[in-house]
């Protein structure tokens, strides 16, 4: 049966998708496109081989308090979460008037503090429309709303609108301190001492990594390893977790976290292309990404899936 391999070997705004054709042609995300196909190597049909993560969040200091919240869609809902913010002393400051260079990982804006808040496992907001110019951060609240999902059991899909864009979100990934981060770290060691500058990254783990120093080639590399990771093919059958695979990481790193859902970032024609498609000898996606968490009640592919796009 295989094991989780190991590897051997400036910031990205959202709403950029300037580059070169030669840049384009050049590509490692260029298979993008490419449905994810389910890996038959070493199933079995024993339904002890397999898991469904159920393990209660972590406290992650979430200090919100949503017990007495009307429902969403009331008048009054807006002034609520404005009023629980407060209590829990998110965006409440003024942002700095300069960005602190000196610290090893700047510290979130207001702005950000707010939607990270407000998308949250423990909070009722499930949908939320953040309107934030060009150059604000919107790229790492993306990775933090992710990262606080990242115990939740359904997969995680950002969309994004063109393909080179989807190749920053995965370098902006490996920038930025995540626990998304650290799983890939554990399986690309080599791939982490490069972007992390030093052998052990965990001596790194909260820090901003400063990539701007790797080729393009390199760069484009790392995105793709960490791409490949991340939507965790072969860890998944039918949209269940293979049970020797989580139990191989956990052994190996039994301090590391593990998703308990793969993430992919798509661009909009294969999010609404190839990846919606359903099987017609047995109604099920033809996607590996988008069997978790489906039912044939429900053929949309995207139900019980978290899309921030």
């Amino acid at each position: 049966r295989p094991r989780p391999r190991d590897g051997d070997r400036g910031a990205a705004d959202m709403s950029s998708d300037g580059e070169s054709d030669e840049g384009r042609n050049l590509s490692d995300l260029s298979d993008e496109e490419d449905v994810d196909s389910e890996e038959e190597e070493g199933h079995d049909q024993n339904q002890d081989d397999f898991i469904d993560l159920e393990e209660p969040l972590p406290d992650d200091g979430y200090l919100g308090d949503w017990s007495r919240a009307p429902e969403l869609g009331c008048p009054t809902f807006n002034e609520f979460a404005a009023m629980a913010m407060r209590r829990a002393g998110v965006a409440c400051t003024l942002p700095p008037a300069q960005l602190d260079k000196s610290a090893a990982c700047p510290p979130l804006q207001p702005h950000q503090e707010a939607a990270i808040f407000l998308l949250h496992p423990k909070s009722p907001v499930s949908r939320l429309l953040v309107d934030h110019p060009t150059g604000s951060g919107k790229t790492r609240e993306m990775i933090q709303v992710l990262d606080n999902f990242f115990y939740d059991k359904r997969p995680k899909v950002p969309v994004f609108p063109k393909e080179p864009v989807c190749r920053n979100f995965y370098a902006e990934l490996m920038r930025w301190p995540s626990k998304y981060r650290d799983y890939f770290c554990c399986l690309r060691p080599h791939c982490a001492a490069r972007a992390a500058r030093c052998r052990d990254w965990r001596a790194r783990r909260s820090q901003l990594w400063d990539i701007s120093y790797l080729g393009d080639r390199e760069l484009r590399a790392i995105c793709k390893e960490m791409r490949e990771v991340l939507e965790m093919k072969g860890c998944f059958y039918m949209g269940r977790m293979r049970r020797f695979w989580k139990d191989d990481f956990q052994n190996r790193f039994p301090e590391e976290p593990l998703p308990a859902a793969p993430l992919r970032a798509l661009r909009y024609t294969s999010a609404g292309g190839r990846h919606t498609a359903i099987r017609e000898e047995d109604g099920l996606p033809a996607s590996a990404l988008f069997k978790i968490g489906f039912s044939k009640d429900d053929p949309n592919v995207y139900s019980n899936k978290i899309v921030l796009m």
